[in-house]
């Protein structure tokens, strides 16, 4: 068949190159235009249902809205596990469902059981709010306004810009302004002059709410026309709200300026934020699922540069920058191109040096062809580029040339026999197209089973088997249509190169063995000697298999989740406890702030006070601890102008040190999918008393244990909470309620909102609230506020008294039980594994807990394991599904059965490479490149058992077709081989060489990600290839010679 294909594409030459040529030029336009992000855009099985009741306490927020919702929210298909956080004024519930579910139709039934749930929550609960989340919708750049200029001015130019932003940037999905306060209006009553005028506060509410309205009166037809009518009473400016009639005294009229003062303010500051100590508010831009990422923020940057240049842009305010994508996703592709062209660039030299100048052109071009295509085929899947596919090009860069080599080098030894180049290439494609699609095809399907991958892990990592399955198949499109075609039409034999191996071609082909010259040549007659004793080179390779295992379980480095890699920013969560105000946990921050700005180290310093955090609704959003203040956002230098981030970190603790009251929780940016900290551990149950001691006894035993830091768990926060007690028998004989009580209360507090007002000027509505004025907030003036009445107006303190108790915090619960978390970071040498196990250990022993308390193990050790698990599985369903195809193949279990044993031996080159290393397993990495590593020693050993049962129906003695065969196949084999683990070599040694600027770097972290998955695939294709060289032609003899052994016995029965 493919003689015909070969043939046709001759016919029809001009057509073949015309259709190449149109894939390179498609291929790189898609590579230019193509979107490019940092991480893959992946769906996060998440969603969130929130629920808001005004100044609900946590324990009522648990029991009226969590309980009743999760009852209904329960039931959900394909539901992994629920989170629910009840907190002051609300809850959250948090529903994780299995990786790849329908985000649609979980939107849908999610909002299906909610409305069935709302009837039995509370009427004033408002609507309920179901949220999505999605890594598209996370922010590609936070622009910082930052200045010596009021407010006000700050918030202006950031509206000014959000909405300029939005109208002229169409990439972007939305801009959220950080620091934006809502104005209001505050009418600020003082209580003694509300008392001297006798004024009823509901009076006053009832006459706003009735004087503060538009009234259509219909129309009037006189007749002679027809005239709407309307009574204009809305309230258009602040100032008519001073003369606004608030009561009759007499014959004298009180208004507002005669009892309050009318202010046009800010709503209460709910947090503060300072760019590098400068008073700063922020822009946080989301760009549209699908959008290039570098255009999308340079559009963003034209537009803020634009807004500069202008006469109204004030010179004290300053713009800038963070977790601005651009840059790092620039160095990342640099980097990673760089590394692909000098991959290649290796590659080809070992073909030329190996095959002459023509041959490797013929291999040289498969390499880009197969990219392109592959590419082509992410794009029209709607993939983007992204870290993990522009590895799995590195990856695969090695793994391509394969069908090719094969190829080439079949033609190129029948152009040397004599063979015209035409049939040589006929010929290469008919006998090559079995072994090439089986041993490609092997790799690719040992991928199949990543792309099941469940869980955050999975929808991250399942874009590298897509792109190495794409890529390889394009690899098998340019190996056995383009190359025999091109090679047809343009092969020459290499007559200087043709000089230096004709001797030993001639030499293999007549089989005398002890004239091949070279490595060839001693590599035939070492082999030729062991043959002999061939139980001797597989007793050696079990052996070493078992030695390096036995070794690396003494001298393993332990193992971790995914590799740690030297971060580019940083997080510093500033906790403190205690009942403080804004100003107060303002002051701290600032102190903390205050002692790291003159690093030069740290590129952007952005801090935040959250105000009226604490446990609440803040703290459980932003997945901080629960008694965290405020939080400094750290960007680094880049990473050849600094030091290691660790050591940065160790010295802001230490400057940080003297700072009393406060402790810095770090969390830097990890490397793989979003988590939390890597020691998560849950302890849930019914009886709050028992988690909290099970709680302290744990975190001691963490902090017992040594090696972590960084501890926090999540009970309730200290602190004290003001109850006005209400006799109701004595609030009835003045005919007083608790529910005037504490309209009273709130205007002490928050203020009462009697309505709103809109001007041509304000772009919202403007809420008019009514509060007492707020020199009257403190302890002493609520026994003196006064509550009117039907008796007149009467002090609270006639029938209601103050007393102080804890105050309940957030309440969290999982899976409808009660939940209390502790965590922590694990220090610097130390792994989360040992002491996670260490834990575990410790709680199956000394049973510390009580038996009503359960210890849920989450976060990076759950994950660990699940994937782990999963891996496993993994690799059974590849050994299988080779083990299907191998038969097919060979129709012969040994042959399959010798392939597959030499995926378990070279594991030994992974767990060597491991311990030159001296680094850690990663779950993730390792188990990946083990099952990459199945595929790439499989394809060789495929090639080389079928021409040896090829060889064996011509050559009758078996010793003698084995050395023939493996004289003809080393260089193929070495050649691939040597191509893999060339491809990888730069990022095992983390070396990136800049092209453009010539320079070399090592290194760079932008590699330190992927080294591990490196050094174990080139270690264990290097010691692959030694198995499939020596060890598998040792089989192949030890079967023959078994078989002998087993005729001669049988022939002696027989006598």
């Amino acid at each position: 068949m493919m003689r015909s294909i070969v043939e046709f594409g001759l016919r029809q030459n001009r057509a073949i190159l015309s259709l190449l040529v149109l894939i390179f030029i498609a291929g790189i336009s898609t590579y230019i235009k193509i979107p490019k992000e940092s991480f893959p855009d992946i769906k996060i099985p998440i969603m969130i249902v929130q629920l808001t009741h005004d100044s609900i306490a946590p324990e009522d927020a648990e029991r009226l809205l969590i309980r009743p919702m999760e009852k209904q929210l329960r039931t959900l298909e394909n539901l992994k596990d629920y989170k629910s956080t009840a907190f002051e004024g609300g809850a959250n519930i948090t529903l994780e469902f299995n990786a790849g579910f329908n985000a649609k139709e979980a939107k849908d039934a999610v909002r299906d059981k909610v409305d069935i749930a709302k009837a039995d929550l509370p009427t004033e609960t408002l609507e309920p709010n179901i949220i999505e989340i999605n890594t598209s919708k996370f922010p590609v750049l936070t622009v910082k306004l930052s200045g010596a200029v009021p407010q006000r001015t700050l918030i202006e130019l950031g509206r000014t810009l959000k909405d300029a932003i939005e109208a002229n940037v169409s990439e972007v999905l939305e801009v959220n302004m950080l620091g934006d306060r809502t104005e209001q209006v505050e009418i600020q009553i003082d209580p003694v002059k509300l008392e001297n005028y006798a004024v009823d506060l509901m009076q006053v509410i009832q006459q706003f709410s009735a004087n503060n309205v538009m009234v259509n009166s219909g129309s009037l037809d006189t007749g002679k026309g027809r005239f709407p009518v309307k009574v204009p009473g809305l309230i258009n400016d602040v100032k008519d709200l001073f003369d606004f009639p608030v009561m009759m005294n007499g014959s004298q009229v009180v208004t507002f300026k005669d009892i309050a003062d009318v202010k046009l303010v800010y709503q209460d500051a709910t947090s503060y934020a300072r760019d590098r100590g400068q008073p700063a508010i922020a822009l946080e831009i989301t760009k549209r699922t699908g959008e290039n990422i570098i255009e999308t923020i340079e559009k963003v940057k034209y537009v803020l540069s634009q807004a500069k240049a202008s006469d109204q842009w004030p010179q004290a305010v300053e713009v800038g920058f963070s977790q601005d994508q651009t840059k790092h996703i620039q160095d990342f592709l640099f980097t990673l191109q760089n590394t692909l062209i000098f991959t290649l660039m290796l590659v080809i030299g070992v073909i030329v040096y190996s095959m002459g100048v023509r041959p490797s052109i013929l291999v040289g071009l498969s390499v880009p062809g197969s990219f392109l295509i592959g590419l082509l085929l992410l794009n029209a899947m709607g993939y983007t580029m992204n870290m993990i596919v522009l590895f799995s090009f590195i990856l695969a860069a090695g793994m391509l040339v394969d069908g090719a080599i094969i190829v080439v080098e079949y033609a190129d030894r029948r152009m040397i026999e004599g063979v015209d180049r035409v049939n040589a290439y006929k010929d290469a494609a008919h006998k090559m197209l079995i072994p090439i699609l089986t041993s490609v095809g092997t790799i690719a399907i040992v991928f199949m089973p990543l792309l099941f991958w469940p869980g955050l892990v999975g929808e991250f990592m399942k874009f590298m088997p897509i792109t190495l399955i794409m890529t390889l198949g394009g690899s098998i499109i340019m190996a056995v249509f383009f190359t025999p075609i091109l090679g047809a039409m343009t092969a020459k034999v290499d007559l200087a190169h043709y000089e230096k191996s004709k001797d030993d071609i001639l030499a293999a082909q007549n089989c005398k063995f002890d004239e091949i010259k070279g490595i060839t040549g001693k590599y035939v007659m070492l082999l030729e000697k062991q043959l002999h004793h061939p139980w001797r080179l597989i007793g050696a390779g079990i052996s070493s298999l078992i030695i390096v295992q036995v070794v690396y379980s003494f001298l393993n480095n332990g193992v971790v989740f995914f590799p740690d890699t030297d971060p580019e920013q940083a997080q510093i969560n500033i906790r403190a406890r205690g009942d403080m105000s804004g100003l107060e946990k303002d002051a701290l921050v600032w102190q903390v702030e205050s002692l790291i700005l003159d690093m030069k180290e740290l590129k952007s310093i952005y801090a935040r006070t959250d105000a009226i955090k604490g446990g609440t609704k803040g703290a459980m959003d932003k997945g901080s601890p629960p008694d965290t203040i405020g939080t400094i956002f750290l960007e680094f230098d880049d990473w050849n102008k600094r030091r290691r981030v660790n050591d940065i970190l160790k010295e802001i603790k230490q400057r940080c040190a003297g700072v009393p009251g406060v402790i810095l929780d770090v969390s830097v940016q990890k490397s793989g999918p979003p988590s939390d900290k890597p020691i998560d551990i849950g302890l849930t149950g019914t009886s709050l008393d028992s988690l909290m001691k099970a709680a302290d006894i744990l975190k001691d035993k963490l902090v017992a244990l040594g090696g972590v830091q960084d501890v926090e768990d999540s009970r309730f926060l200290p602190g004290v909470q003001l109850n006005i007690n209400v006799d109701r028998v004595e609030a009835a004989k003045y005919g007083a309620t608790i529910q005037a009580v504490g309209g009273v209360l709130r205007m002490l507090t928050t203020g009462v909102k009697v309505g709103s007002y809109r001007t041509e000027s304000k772009r919202d509505e403007l809420d008019v609230l009514l509060r007492f004025n707020p020199n009257y907030k403190n302890f002493d003036e609520i026994a003196h506020l006064r509550l009117p009445t039907p008796l007149g107006s009467v002090a609270i303190s006639q029938f209601a008294t103050q007393s102080f108790s804890d105050k309940v915090g957030t309440i969290r619960r999982l899976n409808g039980s009660r939940i209390i978390s502790v965590k922590a970071n694990v220090a610097e040498g130390h792994l989360a594994s040992d002491k996670v196990n260490a834990i575990n250990e410790w709680i199956e022993k000394s049973k510390p807990f009580s038996k009503d308390v359960s210890v849920v193990f989450r976060g990076e050790d759950k994950d660990q394991k699940e994937s782990g698990a999963f891996l496993g599985k993994a690799f059974m369903w590849a050994i299988m599904l080779m083990l299907f195809v191998l038969i097919l193949q060979f129709n012969s279990f040994f042959s399959a059965f010798l392939v597959l044993s030499a995926i378990v031996m070279s594991t030994v080159g992974v767990f060597i490479g491991l311990m030159i290393h001296q680094i850690p397993f990663s779950v993730v990495m390792g188990g990946v490149s083990i099952i990459a590593l199945a595929g790439i020693i499989v394809s060789n050993n495929i090639i080389l058992i079928d021409t040896f049962d090829e060889t064996v129906k011509k050559i009758t003695d078996v010793k003698t077709a084995i050395l023939y065969t493996c004289a003809q196949r080393l260089r193929p084999i070495v050649l691939t081989h040597i191509t893999v683990i060339l491809g990888l070599l730069p990022i095992v040694f983390l070396v990136n060489i800049d092209f453009v600027n010539i320079t070399i770097t090592i290194g760079d972290p932008a590699m330190e990600f992927w080294q591990q998955l490196a050094i174990c695939i080139s270690y264990g294709v290097a010691f692959g290839s030694l198995l499939t060289s020596f060890v598998t032609p040792a089989a192949l003899m030890a079967r023959h010679k078994f078989r002998e052994k087993r005729r001669l016995t049988k022939q002696a029965l027989d006598r």
